[in-house]
């Protein structure tokens, strides 16, 4: 089963009115490399204390659903999907 993924950028809440699409991608090395590029860039950042969860969500083998849900909690000012193709 392949999942698109993608990356929004936001505010600070992440309210809805403020996402504007950035990513869209069926490769979820594509996915994680653009977040890294955005990451360096400064568009994003990862939420003070939440490095850990970060390296998790990237490094590990879970589920495209729940890396969304981590990187969601993990990084400021993004807004991240996973949608079954």
């Amino acid at each position: 089963m392949k999942y698109i993924y993608t990356i929004h950028t936001c505010d600070q809440w992440k309210s809805y009115n403020s996402m504007q699409l950035q990513v869209v991608t069926t490769s979820v090395r594509k996915f994680i490399r653009n977040l890294k590029t955005m990451l360096k860039s400064g568009d994003i950042k990862i939420a003070e204390g939440e490095e850990s969860v970060y390296e998790y969500a990237i490094q590990g083998n879970l589920p495209a659903t729940l890396i969304c849900k981590e990187l969601n909690n993990a990084i400021d000012y993004a807004y991240f999907e996973a949608w079954e193709d």
